[in-house]
């Protein structure tokens, strides 16, 4: 059973597609179903408390398969506070070394989770 749609997520979901999975080679994506897996699972991680190596966990197995071409047709916002929202959880996501969706195609293409670089402990 998904977990309760939050009322201020309401307007940036398809609520038809909240807490279901999408194969991210679909076709017939659109940028409001892929908003609304993103905004889902960052919803399950933060209602379960997962962190550094259960998130990275998590990441690899929800996003599985999920390359750069995706994650650009994602709101860049919601990009944005989905990478923040895991380095701020345990999560070297590199910034400023590109573009957001190739970091976050990145991070769930890694089979361990990578240490942080030197220049940002």
């Amino acid at each position: 059973m998904p977990l309760p749609l939050l009322e201020t997520l309401e307007g940036q979901v398809d609520q038809t597609k909240w807490g279901q999975r999408i194969e991210p080679s679909d076709p017939n994506n659109t940028k409001l179903g892929i908003d609304t897996h993103i905004l889902y699972f960052q919803n399950s991680y933060i209602h379960h408390g997962d962190y550094d190596y259960d998130l990275f966990e998590a990441i690899v197995e929800d996003f599985r398969g999920w390359k750069e071409e995706t994650f650009k047709l994602v709101d860049t916002d919601v990009n944005r506070r989905f990478r923040d929202f895991l380095r701020q959880n345990g999560i070297p996501v590199l910034t400023g070394k590109g573009p957001i969706a190739r970091a976050l195609a990145d991070i769930v293409a890694k089979d361990e989770m990578p240490p942080w670089p030197p220049e940002e402990l």
